[in-house]
């Protein structure tokens, strides 16, 4: 086993994850969702786009854009629909249930990528996919169960003490 540049790539990622969804369960305490949403999605945009420009002029690459309306159809369905119909989506679930349990759904993306690679991609699914897929649906199963039953048991003893 060794320790690279991607896994290292992997772990800041997720770090940034964890701490943007703690951003977000405070910020969302006090300003409505969708403002959030928006100012995250613009400085997502801003150094996106520095970082896509400034690797191509570090690379001496020129930025060429793309005249095909389907490009500039799918980029705009991508971003409109999924990724800000999404992000509100998820942020609000952040500030409803929290960002851990919200992170626990974060383990159907592989699931979704499976059944959606085999409907539009038409690949084969292995053993090792099937493995995987168990083991994220069951690790979803896992983490809403136990969250469940630990607010029905709080309720219970709420109820059952005495006024």
């Amino acid at each position: 086993m060794s320790f690279g540049k991607g896994e290292l790539l992997i772990f800041v990622s997720m770090l940034a994850y964890v701490v943007s969804g703690l951003f977000i369960k405070k910020a969302t305490e006090k300003t409505p969702v969708l403002v959030v949403t928006g100012y995250s999605h613009v400085l997502a945009t801003v150094l996106l786009a520095l970082t896509t420009t400034g690797d191509h002029l570090i690379s001496g690459q020129s930025v060429v854009l793309s005249s095909d309306w389907f490009v500039w159809g799918v980029l705009i369905f991508s971003g409109w629909v999924s990724t800000a119909l999404g992000a509100i989506w998820w942020n609000s679930g952040i500030r409803v249930i929290g960002a851990g349990r919200t992170a626990m759904f974060l383990n159907g993306m592989p699931i979704m990528s499976l059944v959606f690679s085999v409907l539009l991609l038409n690949e084969t699914i292995t053993w090792v996919h099937g493995f995987g897929f168990v083991l994220a649906f069951f690790a979803i199963y896992l983490g809403t169960s136990q969250s469940k039953s630990k607010l029905q048991n709080g309720r219970k003893t709420a109820k059952e003490q005495p006024a």
